[in-house]
């Protein structure tokens, strides 16, 4: 039995610089605990985190992020297991292959453990602010006051998949018999599913 440990740990800055530090953080930090012990460190960057449910280590699996930015453009590396060795690795972001909503990790098996990070310095009190206004930002585009079954993190537009995908035949499914509503797009973010 392999038992593993969450990993909630914001470890250290690793370095500092005149304009960035390196961060050392756990993959089983949220990302609300990240973006708070960055911004009372005096660090930015990772604001756009704030309001987004998941951790660091999803985070780096989906290349999460909100609008433009994402977490690997913040990623310097990241420590692996390898899930058939046992190896433990680690892959600078050129090797991550990050793309829109996704990364290498989607397709290598391996276990996520921590990441480092460069984050450009910034004032605290301008730090809190910014996740303050992302997260009233976020709770004011998305559907908080009806029971939420969460995000699927990706833009996903059922007409446009080709054939009649098993998600797509699911969703029109579940939309038939009442017991799913989508977001109307106009108003809401289309990948929010309310339940």
């Amino acid at each position: 039995i392999l038992v593993i440990k969450r990993v909630f740990f914001y470890r250290e800055i690793v370095k500092k610089e005149k304009t960035t530090a390196l961060v050392r953080a756990g993959a089983g930090l949220t990302f609300g605990q990240l973006v708070t012990k960055a911004a009372q460190a005096d660090l930015g960057g990772l604001d756009f985190l704030g309001g987004l449910p998941g951790n660091l280590g999803g985070g780096i699996y989906g290349n999460a992020g909100w609008i433009d930015r994402s977490i690997g453009d913040f990623l310097e590396s990241v420590t692996v297991v390898d899930q058939a060795s046992g190896e433990i690795k680690n892959v600078v972001h050129d090797d991550c292959g990050f793309v829109y909503r996704g990364s290498k990790f989607k397709i290598w098996p391996v276990i996520i453990w921590e990441a480092e990070l460069r984050l450009p310095l910034l004032d605290k009190i301008v730090a809190m602010r910014a996740i303050a206004d992302n997260t009233k930002n976020k709770l004011a585009s998305q559907p908080t006051t009806f029971p939420c079954a969460g995000c699927v993190f990706q833009n996903v537009r059922l007409a446009e998949q080709p054939g009649n995908t098993v998600l797509q035949k699911l969703m029109e499914e579940e939309v038939r018999a009442g017991k799913l509503r989508l977001v109307d797009a106009g108003i809401l973010p289309s990948s929010w599913i309310i339940d």
